[in-house]
């Protein structure tokens, strides 16, 4: 199948976040089948432990809170955060003030205030599932209450929990629903490779760092508002659901942490099959770069990685320490000469385009090599009659 064509800022310097595991490092010390065990481990912010096994008595339907595009089958690994976002809507046109949340069966539930200053919108509540808990499956009940005492009907969604896999996983595979994987890698700096391949009923993959978006198949993804997983029949490129094989290449740097969460959205009622290798870092050899934007200069390391797009070459990014970074798609290999860009949206798998994280994917300008593996650049983008201007140079 054909290699798609890989959206901004794929290729960057991994600033992760340390994440401690239990001490003993089992990471299977309780059970989801246990649900009095499992709900004293969950941490869901400001939340009140109610002791009680029953919920309150849903509102008349026609006052009670509904939610509303909620995945109700999901898939987490064990020491990550389960994100529950859904549309909430008051009939009685009262603000959505609480949610109560259960785990299926226990002898108690808890009580999550909500200050959502609305009636009617999306609400997301993260739910910290430690390494403790081991593979299984649970059922978590919810049920949001408003200002004016009304209660709502309890929706159930169903949890299955992996341990968290090691770098060297060969593969995941799934289907429809919500899927995460977070995954170990090494202590060594390198590159990583996420191959991914989700035939011809289309999925879409997105991959963060901290709830902190990397990269995926679609436009930029809030990790905490990721929907349910589309129907098939209305899954686009648009939006990320793409029927075709790919990869993300990443410069890895262990320094601030090893964690990183793959989630694949696999579209609804149609059937549909993926799967991805997550490789553990190979060797990379980096240099220094710089570039210049809106009156500030930014710095950090410069990396060179096997195109992500063509079957040759290189791509090549600029990564400073706050985040900011600038891409090269498609180094020529060239020791010396000038280099017209092509705008991303005219650009082919093998023609050189640059892209930046500061907003606009259009850019037009030259690059220069001063030598084998250094160069210069200098470039506008542009979008709807705005733009900006960017130059830098680095080694790689």
């Amino acid at each position: 199948m054909k290699k798609i064509k890989l959206f901004p800022l794929l290729v960057l310097i991994l600033l992760m976040v340390n994440c401690s595991k239990d001490e003993d490092g089992s990471g299977s010390g309780v059970s989801p089948s246990d649900p009095d065990a499992l709900s004293q481990v969950l941490v869901i912010p400001n939340a009140q432990v109610v002791n009680s096994p029953d919920l309150p008595n849903p509102s008349d339907a026609s006052v009670a809170p509904t939610a509303s595009n909620m995945d109700t089958n999901i898939s987490y690994s064990s020491g990550g955060q389960i994100y529950l976002p859904s549309d909430v809507a008051a009939p009685s046109q009262s603000n959505i003030v609480g949610v109560h949340i259960q785990v299926q069966g226990a002898s108690t539930y808890f009580n999550v205030p909500i200050n959502a200053n609305t009636s009617a919108g999306l609400i997301s509540i993260p739910i910290d599932l430690p390494s403790i808990v081991g593979p299984g499956n649970f059922t978590l009940l919810l049920q949001f209450y408003d200002s004016a005492g009304n209660v709502g009907l309890i929706y159930e969604i169903n949890i299955t929990v992996t341990d968290s896999s090691n770098c060297d996983t060969t593969k995941v595979s799934g289907g429809e629903g919500l899927t995460s994987n977070i995954f170990d890698a090494s202590n060594e700096m390198g590159i990583i490779t996420v191959e991914y391949e989700t035939f011809t009923v289309p999925d879409k993959i997105d991959i963060f760092q901290n709830g902190t978006w990397l990269g995926g198949t679609g436009p930029q993804t809030d990790r905490s508002t990721l929907r349910r997983a589309a129907n098939c029949n209305v899954a686009t490129e648009a939006n990320g659901y793409i029927g075709a094989e790919g990869q993300f290449v990443f410069a890895y740097n262990p320094a601030m942490g090893n964690e990183i969460e793959v989630v694949v959205s696999g579209c609804e009622n149609g059937g549909t099959a993926w799967e991805y290798t997550f490789s553990c870092p190979s060797e990379m050899v980096s240099g220094q770069g710089s570039f210049s934007y809106n009156g500030s200069t930014f710095s950090g390391t410069c990396i060179a990685v096997p195109a992500s797009q063509c079957g040759s070459g290189k791509d090549v990014v600029i990564a400073s320490s706050d985040g900011n970074s600038v891409i090269v798609y498609n180094m020529p290999d060239a020791s010396s000469g000038t280099f017209q860009l092509t705008p991303f949206s005219e650009a082919g798998d093998c023609e050189l385009f640059i892209l930046d994280n500061f907003g606009y994917l259009d850019t037009t300008g030259s690059l220069t090599k001063t030598g084998a593996n250094s160069f210069n650049f200098s470039y506008t983008a542009s979008e709807n009659g705005s733009s900006y201007s960017v130059s830098g140079s680095g080694n790689y």
